[in-house]
């Protein structure tokens, strides 16, 4: 039932409602045929990025980057994938790192980037790099931050957080890892090579130390499910802290 000037209106009481049956032999040897017409639109997007200055002259140009992607996949089946933990955890994070980096900056200069096109192929970090101020060479680490809010379905007891790296790389920055872990958040980690690739493998193209903090491919990953109720906030907490003492160790040491 409608509303038809303001009054209720029910288009099958109308009498001008056909109730004959449909006529389907009208319709024999009939065709249709639909002209589609799209037009292709550049849309325009950039990265965020700001540095903050390190504290000792003799490194000021060497880089440690901080970063996660800010993007997001287009709607599915008209239903906007939230990305919550894909990836506004990850973006969350970098933002309070950089906040407390700030605070109390290291000893090399830290960049700080949110990326635009990572779902398309990690093409905004790509763009950075091709287009960096900065040559890549003066780049001493990378830390990546995608998906830091949920676990996958194998580890919703541990919380696991993934550390990522690409083919043998991974066995430079274990140890490093582990160290810095044990000392600080003490969160459940694992290794992993070639899992979940994202930004990182922008840098590793490039010849920079590269690692990327993923929580794994969990069931609402791409859906429109990928909601804030679900998002574990502690352990965004504590990987971020992870991820901000990382950086600190990545900034500061003697190499």
């Amino acid at each position: 039932v409608y509303k038809r000037q303001g009054q209720p209106y029910d288009p099958l009481a109308s009498p001008d409602f056909d109730r004959r049956p449909n006529q389907r032999d009208d319709l024999m040897d009939k065709s249709i045929s639909l002209e589609l017409a799209y037009e292709d639109i550049d849309v325009q997007t950039c990265n965020v990025t700001g540095v903050i200055e390190g504290t000792d002259p003799a490194v000021s140009d060497q880089y440690v980057v901080l970063g996660a992607h800010l993007d997001h996949i287009a709607p599915v089946g008209g239903q906007v994938a939230n990305g919550a933990d894909d990836n506004a955890s990850g973006s969350a994070g970098v933002l309070e790192i950089a906040e407390a980096i700030a605070m109390n900056p290291f000893r090399r200069p830290v960049i700080v980037a949110l990326w635009t096109g990572e779902e398309m192929g990690a093409l905004g970090s790509q763009f950075f790099l091709d287009h960096s101020p900065v040559p890549p060479s003066k780049f001493k680490a990378y830390v990546n931050l995608d998906m830091i809010g949920r676990s996958t379905p194998e580890n919703k007891k541990t919380r696991t957080q993934y550390v990522v790296g690409i083919g043998d790389s991974i066995s430079a920055f274990e140890d490093l890892v582990d160290s810095v872990n044990q000392a600080t958040v003490q969160w459940p980690i694992e290794f992993r090579a070639n899992y979940g690739l994202s930004d990182h493998a922008s840098f590793h193209n490039r010849g920079v130390l590269a690692l990327s903090l993923y929580a794994g491919h969990h069931e609402d990953v791409h859906k429109p499910t990928d909601d804030w109720e679900l998002i574990d906030f502690m352990k965004v907490e504590k990987v971020s802290r992870l991820a901000y003492w990382l950086t600190r160790e990545l900034a500061d040491r003697h190499w």
